[in-house]
């Protein structure tokens, strides 16, 4: 992960410094319709009841990502776990994730069950034009779909391409936060298995 070495608790360590140092960042910036700038990120584990995680492995968890941990009982009360888990998303998304498992998921789990729910709200230096009607998009499996676009341009954008990619990297309000878009030339699969 991250290209990280696989030395024990290396990754974690590192995941969670990234963690906080993004957190610090866009202190002064603005999100969108006018709320402040936020980067929440929540991890939790969710063991089922027959399953007691070491205490190294929690106090891991606990130490590099913040890690809740709440014990479900998946087989006998599988609505219980999955109003507890979404109630959870829902709270640490500030209600954008409002479902994040099914009844269906959580019978089919088999052991713990690992959550990361992401919410970021922030302002682009130069924001998007929505563009209507939709464009045809073009999926994986090569169906096509409708979907709304995006339009727009700034001097501030860093663009960089290489034989088989295309990147372009496009600022936050506050200037120390961007968004990487790289697109592969050609067939994406390969150029996923190619990139570490």
């Amino acid at each position: 992960v991250l290209g990280l070495a696989p030395a024990p608790g290396v990754a974690g360590e590192a995941w969670g410094r990234a963690l906080r140092d993004l957190a610090t960042r866009g202190d002064s910036a603005v999100g969108v319709a006018g709320q402040p700038f936020r980067l929440a990120v929540a991890s939790a584990l969710w063991p089922d009841a027959g399953i007691t995680p070491g205490f190294a492995f929690l106090a891991d968890m606990q130490r590099n990502f913040s890690a809740d941990v709440t014990t479900l009982d998946y087989k006998h009360q599988p609505e219980a776990a999955v109003r507890r888990v979404n109630a959870w998303s829902k709270a640490a998304t500030s209600g954008q994730v409002p479902e994040l498992v099914t009844r269906n998921l959580i019978l089919e789990c088999n052991g713990m069950l690992v959550t990361t729910a992401v919410y970021f709200n922030a302002r682009w230096q130069e924001p998007f034009q929505m563009v209507d009607p939709g464009a045809d998009f073009t999926r994986l499996d090569g169906t096509k779909v409708e979907a709304p676009r995006l339009r727009g341009y700034s001097t501030a954008w860093r663009v960089g391409q290489g034989a088989d990619w295309q990147a372009a990297e496009l600022p936050y309000d506050d200037e120390r936060l961007d968004f990487l878009i790289v697109v592969p030339r050609g067939d994406f699969l390969a150029f996923q298995a190619g990139w570490t």
